[in-house]
């Protein structure tokens, strides 16, 4: 059995299907990373560094760029922890991921995979001072937030009937792109909009005056 400690900023959101765990790191409403946690079928033979990079190359397919770095270890429990760190593009902008494979000799596994946000100066290389999704203004967020009808009318009903500003509405937008982001999506979809409504009133809860 596999034991996983998180912070309190990382709240598990998805676990379907059932091997797999989504771990998002939040803080006041902002949405700052992503940890996928997979258990993988049981092997007869673990699995060498070399065919866990091919493995991560070939699961990134186009949004894979380079390798950064790749090492293996044993860890306390005797397990082997193989850590490598990529960086490639999602719709033009430069991510980075970092992915963990922890085996032990009779062949179990489970796999981690980090995704951060990196600094987004290729999206704003115009706009002076925004260098991630959370300082995007009117004009950045009209560019990179565009909603269909339905995505777009499930926001306005959240809004409607959660009572929220027009400040609310950027950020929940912020949010949204950022979790299409982490998703390697392009295009924000009602899921994303109703994880960062779900933020957004978390965050309210949380710091609400006592």
């Amino acid at each position: 059995m596999w034991t996983i400690s998180t912070a309190v900023k990382a709240l598990t959101c998805r676990s379907e299907p059932r091997s797999l765990a989504v771990l998002r790191m939040v803080d006041r409403g902002e949405l700052l990373a992503q940890c996928n946690l997979s258990a993988l079928p049981k092997v007869k033979k673990p699995v060498t560094l070399a065919e866990f990079q091919r493995d991560v190359e070939r699961s990134l397919g186009n949004n894979f760029g380079r390798f950064v770095s790749a090492a293996q270890n044993v860890n306390e429990s005797g397990y082997a922890v193989f850590r490598v760190v990529v960086r490639g593009t999602v719709s033009q902008l430069p991510i980075q991921w970092i992915y963990y494979l922890v085996q032990d000799r009779r062949g179990h596994r489970v796999s981690l995979a980090f995704t951060l946000e990196q600094s987004l100066r290729e999206r704003f290389a115009e706009a002076d001072g925004v260098h991630c999704n959370a300082h995007m203004r009117s004009r950045e967020i009209q560019s990179h937030c565009a909603l269909n009808e339905e995505t777009r009318s499930l926001l306005e009903r959240a809004m409607e009937s959660m009572g929220l500003s027009a400040r609310a509405y950027d950020r929940i937008l912020k949010v949204s792109r950022t979790i299409a982001d982490l998703e390697l999506k392009d295009a924000i979809g009602p899921e994303h909009i109703s994880e960062a409504i779900g933020y957004r009133s978390l965050d309210r809860e949380m710091w609400k005056p006592l």
